[in-house]
């Protein structure tokens, strides 16, 4: 913190490099990378031709600690998270890690969050796919007529559906599902749907409609 400040006040390459060095100590291998990076970018004109060649040289033997990924996240303006620390929104340019093991999260608004692991190999640039689906808040319900009676249509809190056998998705909490054929029908029973739940061994027996 003490060298961004110092960096922000006068602007000097001398703040960067001694920034650079401390994340290199701390095993911030990553972040002393792009540190170095910005030295070179911004203060190209400034740096005597030895500093150059030793910022190089940092930053190749950074490399082999490190290791240049893509989060393929496949929806835009997502949150990306890795280890806990926010990178970004998608799409995300190529990004360097230390070697080893990660955790990516990507929440979004009205999809399902994502966690993933990845690993970082030295000096290899690797592409992580990230498929965040839409959020579900229905549970899936299949009904069917255990005599699979033909025109036997299912009723969904009175209203027809369709043909048995039928399924879809319904709103969580109970629903009262029957069948109903030409002078058919069965008992109403209500069915209780769980979130993101599925219930497929419905099995409705028909009757005589006497009503």
């Amino acid at each position: 913190l003490e060298f961004d400040q110092s960096y922000q006040l006068g602007k000097r390459p001398s703040a960067l490099r001694n920034k650079a060095q401390t994340l290199r100590d701390l095993k911030r291998s990553a972040d002393a990378y792009y540190t170095y990076e910005m030295l070179l970018k911004v203060h190209d004109a400034e740096l005597k031709n030895y500093e150059k060649v030793d910022t190089q040289r940092a930053m190749d033997e950074l490399k082999m600690v490190t290791g240049e990924v893509i989060l393929g996240v496949d929806q835009a303006d997502a949150d990306v998270s890795v280890d806990g620390k926010q990178v970004g929104k998608s799409p995300l340019p190529p990004m360097r890690f230390n070697v080893g093991p990660h955790k990516v999260k990507v929440p979004k608004q009205g999809w399902d969050p994502l966690e993933a692991d990845f690993t970082v190999v030295s000096s290899q640039k690797v592409t992580v796919p990230l498929h965040i689906s839409p959020e579900v808040t229905t549970g899936h319900v299949t009904v069917k007529e255990q005599n699979a009676a033909p025109g036997v249509h299912v009723f969904v809190d009175g209203k027809d559906v369709g043909l048995a056998p039928w399924e879809g998705d319904l709103a969580p909490g109970s629903h009262l599902i029957e069948v109903r054929g030409e002078k058919l029908a069965s008992e109403s029973r209500p069915v209780d749907v769980p979130l993101k739940g599925k219930i497929d061994d419905n099995l409705w027996s028909i009757h005589d409609d006497n009503t």
